[in-house]
């Protein structure tokens, strides 16, 4: 899916996010991500749970998941005069986040706003990939209910 969109100011919350889940970002993205997120909002909303293909999430005593962090692998495409960029990069979202589903935020290897030279108001594109995943939730709660014998 293709939406476009512009970049907004974000609420200063990108940094402590990505420095709160560093060290599991790294191990399920394979690589280091900046140090901050880039906010777009976009022409329509989306839902997450269609889109993501890696998660964040651990299993609670009582047995039941929680999910910190949702991820969709994504492109953005940014135009710089006749030529047109594209990045590959993540799109992160807290279960219980502050943004509207019409604004995601962007996770990439580098600052794209220092590489890229945009600014807020920049038109982009974006394109979300839709992955067809496995779907583990049959096995999940198998697993999870030898683990706690319910």
């Amino acid at each position: 899916m293709i939406v476009k969109g512009n970049i907004i100011p974000g609420v200063l919350r990108g940094v402590p996010l990505i420095e709160r889940y560093l060290h599991r970002l790294r191990n399920v993205l394979g690589f280091a991500p900046f140090l901050g997120t880039l906010n777009i909002k976009i022409e329509k909303a989306i839902n997450m749970k269609d889109y993501e293909t890696k998660r964040l999430d651990h299993i609670l005593l009582s047995g039941r998941t929680w999910i910190d962090v949702r991820l969709a692998p994504a492109s953005l495409y940014i135009r710089d005069g006749e030529t047109l960029n594209k990045i590959d990069c993540w799109i992160i979202r807290e279960e219980k986040g502050v943004h509207y589903p019409d604004v995601v935020e962007i996770v990439a290897k580098d600052d794209i706003k220092k590489t890229m030279n945009v600014e807020i108001g920049t038109e982009v594109e974006l394109e979300i990939h839709k992955v067809k995943r496995p779907r583990y939730e049959k096995y999940r709660e198998k697993i999870k209910s030898l683990i706690f014998q319910r």
